[in-house]
This record gives C-alpha cells, sequence and structure tokens, in this order.
C-alpha cells in the first residue's frame, strides 16, 4: 500500500487520514511499529451503525393466489435506525418498499405518515399485479431510500416470500381484464382488486345494468348502490317514465344543427322554477357550467379573483387552488383561492384582501363534511352573509347546486334559504342518469357574456338528454322526491349509528339525508385509513357499493334495500371492531381509502 492510501469499509467507515497513513511507511515502504497500533486500534473498534434500518414485523403475503390478478401486500415494519422515514412528497430523502419478483422489481409503495421516526413502526401498502404465469415464484420486498440505497445494503435482510400462482378461472370479468392496459381510469369499489389476496373473486370490477337502487355486474352478482352513479341517478337507475322518455327520442336524430324542442321546454321548465326574468344554457358536466360561470363573472366585472367554498369540477381554474404542484399542471389560468365552508371572517378577509379584483363568489351551499355546518344541511346566516359581501364587492355571487339540486328541502337550497344568485350551477340529477347540466342565471348577465365568453361544446343540444330531464322535471313537479329521499337517507343513518353504538365505535353517518359519510375513526393516521378501507372492502364484499364511505340514497332505496344495507354495514363494522382490537394487517384486500377532509 502507498503512502496516502485511504481505507473505508463500504463507503460507511470512512477515510484514514492521510497523515496518519504516510506515518506509518519508512522509505522502504515497511510499516512502522506504531502505524500497525493505530490500525490494529482503529479495527477492533465497533463499526459504525448503518444510516437506516428496520425490523420487519408482519405481512400479509398469500402463499398462493391467482396469476395475473392485481393485489395489494402489506408489511409492518419497525424504523430500528437513526434517521426518519420520510414518506414520498414529503420531503428530503425519502423511504419506500420494493417488491421484487423473480428478481426483477414490479411495484412499490410509500407509508401513510408523513414520516416514521426511529423506534416507531408503520405499515406500507404494495399494489401490485402478479406474474401471468401460473407456478411457485419468488417474492422479495426490500426497504429503500429513494435514489441512494436498499436497506439490504445497509445490513437489514430483505424480506423472502414463496408464493405459488395458479391458473384463474374463466369469468366474464377475466375476459375483461386485459382491456385495463388500455383504459383502467374509472371507479371501482375494490379500486382495481377484483379477488381477495386468496384469490377468491370478491369485488365487482365492470357493471352490466342497473335497475332501481341496485347494480349487477358482469359476473351476474347484484348490488344495493350508495353511490348512485356519482349522485345523478336521484329518481333510480332506468326510472320508467325517464326510460320511455328517453326511448321515443332515439329517432329525433341526436344532436341536429337546430335546437331541439326539448331544450326549449326544459329551458322553459327551468326558469319557472327560479325566475321569469332568467335565462339558461346547457352543457354535459358540471364543470362546464362552473368553469362558464368563471367566464362569465371575469367578463362581467372585468376582473380576474374568484374565492370559493366546496367542490367545482375538475378544470384548471379549480385545479389551480389545490397547488399546481399538487397537479401537474404547469401554470395556473387565473386566481382562484379556497376558503371553508362556512367560515364567514375567513370569507370576509379573502374578500377585503382580492376585492378590488374580485370577480365572484361561488359556494356549495350545503356540504357533505364540515364541522362549521353541524347539521350537515346548510347554514342560512352565512349563506346570506356571502351574498350581502357579494354584492358589497361589485361581485357576482354564484351558487352550486349540481348537488343539493333537486335533493334539498323545497328543490332547491336557494329556495329554502331565500338566496338569489346571479348563477347557478346544475347537473347530477337533472336528467337522471343522462349527461345535461344547466348554468341558470340573470338574463341580463348571460346577454351581456355570452357572445364574449368562448363556449361550444358540440354535444349540449344532444336530444335524448332533454327527454330525460324534461320527464325527470315533470316527476319533481308532481312528487316531492327531496322528501322520499330524506326519509329513506334517514332510515339509513339511524341503523348505522345504531350498528356502531352496539360494537363500541365512534364513527357515525353524518350529513343531510341525501349525502351522508361515516365518520369519524379514532387512532392515528393509519389507523382512521385502514378503518376507512375496510369498510369500502366489506360493504362490497357483502353487496353494497360505497365510495370512501360516502352513503347516496336515492328515491328507489326502499325498506328492504335499507335492510340490506344495514347487514352488510354490521359484517363492515364488525371488520373494523377487530382491526382496533387486533389490527387491520390480515383483514385487508384493497388500495388504502384516503380520508376525506372539510370542504
Amino acid at each position: 500500500m502507498p503512502p496516502g492510501a485511504t481505507v473505508s469499509d463500504a463507503g460507511r467507515r470512512g477515510t484514514i487520514d492521510a497523515a496518519v497513513m504516510t506515518l506509518g511507511w519508512n522509505q522502504a515502504g515497511v510499516y512502522s511499529r506504531p502505524a500497525v497500533r493505530i490500525l490494529a486500534s482503529w479495527r477492533r473498534r465497533p463499526a459504525p451503525p448503518p444510516l437506516v434500518a428496520a425490523r420487519y414485523l408482519d405481512h400479509n403475503v398469500p402463499a398462493s393466489a391467482v396469476a395475473g390478478a392485481a393485489s395489494v401486500v402489506r408489511v409492518v415494519a419497525e424504523n430500528t435506525g437513526p434517521a426518519l422515514w420520510r414518506r414520498a412528497g414529503a420531503g428530503g430523502d425519502t423511504v419506500a418498499l420494493c417488491a421484487f419478483l423473480d428478481g426483477q422489481i414490479v411495484a412499490s409503495g410509500s407509508f401513510l405518515a408523513d414520516s416514521v421516526g426511529p423506534g416507531e413502526t408503520a405499515t406500507v401498502a404494495v399494489p401490485l399485479t402478479w406474474r401471468a404465469e401460473p407456478g411457485p415464484h419468488r417474492l422479495k420486498l426490500d426497504l429503500m431510500v429513494t435514489g441512494r440505497t436498499f436497506f439490504s445494503g445497509e445490513g437489514t435482510p430483505p424480506l423472502e416470500i414463496a408464493v405459488t400462482l395458479r391458473p384463474a378461472e374463466d369469468t366474464p370479468t377475466e375476459r375483461l381484464r386485459p382491456s385495463l392496459r388500455h383504459n383502467e381510469w374509472f371507479y371501482s369499489p375494490g379500486q382495481g382488486v377484483y379477488r381477495t389476496r386468496e384469490g377468491r373473486p370478491a369485488y365487482p370490477l365492470f357493471g352490466q345494468d342497473a335497475r332501481g337502487c341496485t347494480i349487477r355486474d358482469v359476473d351476474g352478482r347484484e348490488y344495493v348502490d350508495l353511490h348512485m352513479g356519482w349522485g345523478c341517478n336521484l329518481l333510480g337507475y332506468a326510472d320508467e317514465r325517464v326510460t320511455d322518455a328517453v326511448a321515443r327520442s332515439l329517432g329525433s336524430g341526436g344532436i341536429a344543427s337546430l335546437v331541439h324542442r326539448g331544450e326549449m321546454e326544459v329551458s322553459e321548465a327551468l326558469c319557472g322554477w327560479f325566475g321569469l326574468g332568467d335565462q339558461v344554457l346547457f352543457g354535459k358536466n358540471g364543470s362546464d357550467v362552473t368553469t362558464w360561470a368563471v367566464r362569465a363573472a371575469r367578463v362581467a366585472t372585468g376582473r380576474k379573483t374568484v374565492i370559493y367554498a366546496g367542490y367545482h369540477g375538475w378544470q384548471d381554474w379549480n385545479a389551480a387552488a389545490l397547488g399546481f404542484e399538487a397537479t401537474g399542471i404547469p401554470g395556473p389560468p387565473g386566481p382562484a383561492y379556497r376558503f371553508r365552508y362556512a367560515d364567514l371572517e375567513g370569507l370576509e378577509r379573502a374578500a377585503a384582501q382580492h376585492g378590488s379584483d374580485l370577480a365572484a363568489i361561488m359556494i356549495e351551499p350545503a356540504v357533505a363534511y364540515d364541522g362549521r355546518d353541524p347539521d350537515h344541511d346548510g347554514h342560512r346566516a352565512y349563506l346570506l352573509a356571502a351574498q350581502a359581501l357579494a354584492r358589497r364587492h361589485g361581485a357576482l355571487f354564484v351558487l352550486d347546486e349540481i348537488f343539493t339540486g333537486f335533493r334539498f328541502k323545497r328543490r332547491f337550497a336557494q329556495t329554502f334559504f331565500g338566496l338569489r344568485p346571479d348563477l347557478t350551477c346544475l347537473g347530477k340529477a337533472l336528467a337522471n342518469g343522462l349527461a345535461l347540466s344547466a348554468l341558470v342565471g340573470r338574463g341580463d348577465l348571460l346577454r351581456q357574456t355570452v357572445g364574449r365568453v368562448f363556449y361550444a361544446p358540440s354535444n349540449k343540444g344532444e336530444a335524448c338528454a332533454f327527454a330525460a330531464a324534461r320527464a325527470a322535471l315533470e316527476i319533481h313537479r308532481d312528487t316531492d322526491v327531496a322528501a322520499e329521499v330524506w326519509a329513506a337517507g334517514s332510515a339509513l343513518r339511524a341503523g348505522v349509528d345504531a350498528l356502531s353504538v352496539e360494537r363500541g365505535l365512534p364513527s357515525r353517518l353524518v350529513g343531510a339525508p341525501y349525502r351522508m359519510y361515516l365518520g369519524p375513526f379514532e387512532g392515528s393516521l393509519e389507523q382512521r385509513v385502514h378503518a376507512r378501507t375496510l369498510v369500502q372492502q366489506e360493504l362490497a364484499r357483502h353487496g353494497v357499493i360505497s365510495h370512501r364511505g360516502y352513503a347516496i340514497v336515492s328515491r328507489r332505496h326502499d325498506g328492504a334495500a335499507i335492510e340490506r344495507c344495514l347487514s352488510a354495514y354490521a359484517a363492515a363494522l364488525d371488520a373494523v371492531r377487530a382491526a382496533v382490537d387486533h389490527g387491520a394487517l390480515h383483514l385487508l384486500d384493497i388500495p388504502d381509502v384516503p380520508e376525506e377532509g372539510p370542504s
């Protein structure tokens, strides 16, 4: 070894000082005794601890699974090293769990918490798809500091598990699954998972048809639906009067060069409810008309800023308030600021800050989940104050009744609360399952802005949707649909709350009876997310479709349907109770279901 050499141990022990090494060599290249003693002493010292270390406490990887199936494996790990583990997106060096199948990396997953400190334990979920080839395979799970090192390189042995894959039985779902490589962008209760970890078909993936409040999947299993097509089917799936009207319209030509008479009839009906001086224009999605409302407000006022509470669609103006770093959209289209529902002080501060540039205040009149609205059916004083605030600042007051419309007492929240917005956005239940949205507003305002707001959707005049809307509006005219829906939702809430009390759980169905949310759950973020995941999973396993804890009922949820729901909720809450007592690891099949935050 020449003078000035260095000694290292896998990059951890560092460099021996060059002066010490030089001291240890004489001109003949032989160690001097002082240097030998120094090096011997250094070699006897224990190696410094690794930068990262873990102990794998448990996992739920099955010994046998179905080849080609989507699954989720989970591992419980303890941080036994000195460094903080950070979740992806939480800043700093991040730690993830990587899955290798037969030596090739196939997936990775992150912890739920932002960080896992030394001595703490956490569960990490890794969604993966098993190989298509049946037979014996080897799964290796190894934690990694992203871009730097695997824990196995730092002295923590990976988990290595033998898994035998068996061929999938032929089912209609299996025959459709290959199409997922072309289109996986849709909701399913199992979040892409069709089978339990052991391989039994359990969770619906593809629908076949729907009637009333039930939906049938392609395997022929029937489910009571507590999602109702994102709330679009308030009258129930395939309502007879709506279906007959659509059938009669099929020969009309669909989208024609002249406006269809149905569009004019629906316009007349809507303005008859809201005000004879109003005008209306149509779209296909709620996002169409909320975006039109924002553009119209900016055109009418010559200002840019919009402040809002609630969810108003997926277009850029709304996504901007989520943070473009989070959405990945490269640049905001204009200033939009979100405030919490019923936070009048926060709204007043935002209006004062942006008053000279304030174009609109947009609000959902009632939200699904927020402690500031304890009854979750609207806050009259706040809504009236928000309307007055918009008027005082010369801004438009926009009410988003896409969800509350036709569900609220007296059909609309604005009617019940005595509001008079400049613009009202409608959708969801308007055509009971067919794609139609509407913006109803002051006639002078629409005449002023329509020609200056670029809005020209090709499909907005499609005749079948107007036939459906006309039939649905007649039903709402003749029947108090909202009262029926509130009665059904109240019965479901009373039953679920009683089941929670029986099991010693704090969760309750909160919210107005037309849109309820199961919560809260107790414990850490991980425990709460696992509880919410179990509810969605076990409801689906026992014949009820839900979405992230929400329960959306329709006119067709009769007593028998409510009883079927309560039976499924009993099984789901039993699973939550078992998770509270013994842990959720061996109960979970599907990906984590995130918590919903306040609106």
